[in-house]
């Protein structure tokens, strides 16, 4: 039983220093994640303000090595994309956008599910 303390507190300080590390691959992934959305995400470039990080998922289940950055904003205006010059209602609007993230580049945007901000199509 003293050996398995022992061992324990041998580990502790090595374990504070993977999560010390985690919080900086964190914030890393936060500033890929929101550097991506404030410069090409037309969604949010178009009209979108308020952007706050919600959540980080690092199993992804569908995707091995992948992370998963869960963003909320609202936009002016209803719809997705760049509307240039389509019929918009002015209406706030609340949107989640996915961002997913391998090995620290942007793979994946989605927007509530409905749209892929990288194709700039809707989902079917």
């Amino acid at each position: 039983m003293k050996k398995f303390l022992l061992l324990i507190l041998l580990f502790m300080p090595l374990m504070a220093g993977c999560s010390f590390n985690k919080n900086v691959d964190e914030a890393k992934l936060k500033n890929i994640a929101e550097t991506w959305i404030t410069q090409n995400s037309p969604t949010y470039t178009f009209d979108g303000e308020d952007l706050k990080f919600v959540k980080i998922t690092s199993e992804v289940p569908d995707c091995a090595d992948c992370q998963e950055l869960t963003y909320t904003f609202t936009s002016r205006h209803g719809g997705y994309g760049n509307r240039k010059g389509v019929i918009i209602t002015q209406v706030l609007t609340d949107h989640t956008t996915v961002v997913r993230i391998k090995k620290e580049e942007v793979i994946s945007v989605i927007t509530d599910g409905k749209y892929n901000e990288m194709t700039q199509k809707l989902i079917k």
